[in-house]
């Protein structure tokens, strides 16, 4: 997907976002390409040969052939993923937050905040209408402590959940790409974060 639909300029995900966050958790298994196991959870379940709707919408670069690749993925498991494509003011329209199985785009931001914004306790984007007693509680306690190490501590098991139990299928990170010129030094290339033109740190920056 990463390949496909961002043409190689990203790095592939695990589920998990913040992953330009410095407490971002390396060490969790990363999800691997295996469709018989996708195939033998889907037959537990009582869905192999099923079929589901995804809504998708042009919300960033790379967004709909992504969309595209995972469909075609999920063939091979024995899943047929139809696509319903919506532009953007459909997609956030009165349906935002009810899509039973949609997509979105966030900026590779800071993790604690992603959570305010996207899966914590009172957040108002929670799109998989995700709800753990657990990660409440972990959330809470990183937000009111001042010891960094402590707070990696918690951000690592709340990702841990996150990467067991959560909504969220974080598939890619999308580089940011920009231009300057050639007599300006400093930048960072490219940017993790994905954001357009933040490539740049001002402590670095200088003309030549």
């Amino acid at each position: 997907m990463v390949k496909q639909a961002l043409n190689g300029y990203g790095r592939v995900g695990n589920d998990l976002y913040g992953g330009a966050d410095p407490f971002y958790n390396d060490e969790i298994p990363q999800r691997e390409h295996d469709p018989e196991k996708a195939r033998s959870l889907l037959r537990a379940a009582g869905l192999e040969g099923g079929e589901v709707t995804l809504t998708t919408s042009p919300v960033a670069a790379g967004v709909i052939e992504a969309s595209q690749v995972l469909a075609e993925n999920a063939r091979e498991a024995g899943l047929t993923i139809k696509l319903k494509k919506v532009d953007q003011e459909t997609f956030y329209g009165d349906r935002y937050l009810q899509w039973p199985f949609t997509v979105d785009f966030y900026p590779n931001g800071p993790f604690l905040t992603q959570v305010a914004s996207t899966d914590g306790p009172g957040s108002p984007y929670n799109q998989t209408h995700f709800d753990d007693d657990e990660y409440n509680d972990l959330y809470a306690r990183a937000i009111a402590e001042p010891d960094d190490d402590k707070v990696r501590d918690l951000v690592h098991r709340m990702q841990e959940i996150q990467h067991e139990r959560g909504g969220y299928l974080v598939w890619g990170f999308a580089y940011g790409l920009a231009a300057h010129s050639k007599d300006v030094t400093g930048f960072i290339s490219p940017d993790k974060r994905g954001e357009d033109f933040n490539d740049f740190e001002w402590r670095r920056a200088s003309f030549v």
